[in-house]
């Protein structure tokens, strides 16, 4: 990289992480979580607001084409390998052994639901929707329906623990379910890439893209810690090394392998983190070396630069917006409560269940995010996908502290998960 270049480089990299840490600083008594302050600021420095009122000054700081801009691409791609590991981290496979019918139902009727919702909206609808990236409205729908289906752990967990809500009964069976919802969303959204005619990807054939996504789940819900321990002191490996080259090789070596089989390197890194998470010396020495990095660089650079893909204002469809909200929320709503309804709860606790469950936050931003990166959707769904992310988890966050009322303890010491709502 040339001398211009670098600078250049090092300039959006400054602004990337300078911007947000300004703005979190003058806002702080407002206590917006750090992934709002984020987006916000990426569409501030994007084409919504930077491009719209300083157009050429814009294209000079943030050209479309441009070494800097690759090498900060790259770097950005890298930290969303990272959160996605991480959030791999936190996942337990090991409590869904112990489903009970609660949990069970709760997550059944929370994923289908809303993804049927999901997928009959654009099948019915297409017009509605009028994507412009691609013309195969089957793999749209599936797409659609995912992201509305899934549920975003971190947030979850985020919002049970400031409420010190994590050990309890309904803590417990959110977290299950939402572990549950996690890996049939990112199962889902395998298979859609790996079937999605675009570069890069396999284009295998439907069956075949289950059959892998079904044994791969397999093998690490059936791997046990003592096998995965005994394979560490095989490697006779020092604790550094374990800490955290072998750990970043772990989660590059599967990502290469998710995106050379067709899927995407996101799925890799995110299997990785689970298994290692089941280690529980390994998660703690991953967690200690790469959380800090993650949170507070990687993890904001890949949030701020989301902003900086699609202009939020030109291609912002209140209706389509409205839509996306309201099939969101009544989809794993009223499938989530349903289900916890039939696992024996009360209906306060059946609601509480469903409002923590219909957060999607950053897990739905960076599937949507890889989507419109391969071509599934463009960037007017994309902005819709992105405002429902970022609304259901603040709903859920002020739903659940609304309905404990007064019966909510006071918070639990700061947890170690990406504090991202």
């Amino acid at each position: 990289m040339d001398a211009p270049a670098l600078t250049l480089f090092l300039v959006q990299i400054s602004l990337v992480l300078a911007i947000p840490l300004l703005v979190a600083t003058l806002l702080r008594k407002l206590s917006l979580s750090p992934l709002v302050v984020e987006l916000l600021c990426g569409v501030a420095l994007g084409p919504s607001v930077f491009g719209t009122f300083a157009p050429r000054l814009y294209q000079d700081v943030f050209p479309a084409v441009s070494k800097a801009t690759a090498a900060r691409e790259a770097v950005t791609e890298l930290g969303l390998l990272m959160f996605v590991f991480m959030a791999g981290l936190e996942l337990r496979p090991r409590n869904l052994r112990r489903l009970g019918m609660p949990i069970f139902w709760t997550s059944f009727l929370g994923i289908l639901f809303p993804l049927v919702l999901g997928v009959s909206s654009v099948l019915l609808w297409p017009g509605f929707w009028r994507n412009q990236a691609q013309s195969n409205i089957p793999l749209l729908a599936l797409f659609v329906g995912t992201i509305l289906s899934i549920t975003a752990l971190p947030v979850i967990a985020r919002i049970l623990m400031d409420l010190n809500l994590i050990k309890t009964e309904l803590g417990l069976i959110v977290m299950s379910a939402a572990t549950l919802d996690d890996m049939v969303g990112w199962g889902l959204f395998a298979i859609i890439l790996s079937n999605f005619g675009g570069a890069g990807h396999s284009g295998r054939t439907l069956w075949s893209s289950v059959v892998v996504v079904l044994l791969v789940f397999g093998l690490i819900l059936n791997l046990s810690n003592k096998r995965l321990q005994r394979a560490v002191v095989w490697l006779n490996l020092p604790k550094e090394t374990l800490q955290l080259k072998l750990t970043f090789l772990v989660f590059t070596t599967a990502a290469i392998i998710a995106q050379v089989t067709g899927t995407h390197a996101t799925l890799g890194a995110f299997l990785a983190g689970v298994t290692l998470g089941r280690i529980p010396e390994a998660r703690k020495l991953a967690q200690d070396s790469l959380y800090r990095t993650t949170a507070s660089i990687f993890a904001t650079m890949y949030f701020v630069s989301i902003g900086l893909k699609a202009n939020f204002v030109t291609n912002f469809d209140v209706w389509l917006v409205a839509f996306v909200l309201l099939i969101a929320c009544l989809g794993k709503i009223s499938g989530v409560f349903l289900g916890a309804r039939l696992g024996g709860k009360q209906p306060r606790e059946a609601l509480v269940l469903a409002l923590g469950m219909n957060a999607r936050g950053a897990v739905g931003i960076v599937l949507t995010t890889v989507g419109m990166e391969a071509g599934l959707i463009d960037q007017r769904i994309f902005v819709a996908l992105i405002i429902m992310a970022l609304a259901t988890s603040t709903l859920s966050a002020v739903g659940i502290k609304q309905l404990m009322g007064a019966g909510v303890p006071e918070p639990a010491e700061e947890p170690e998960l990406l504090p991202y709502i």
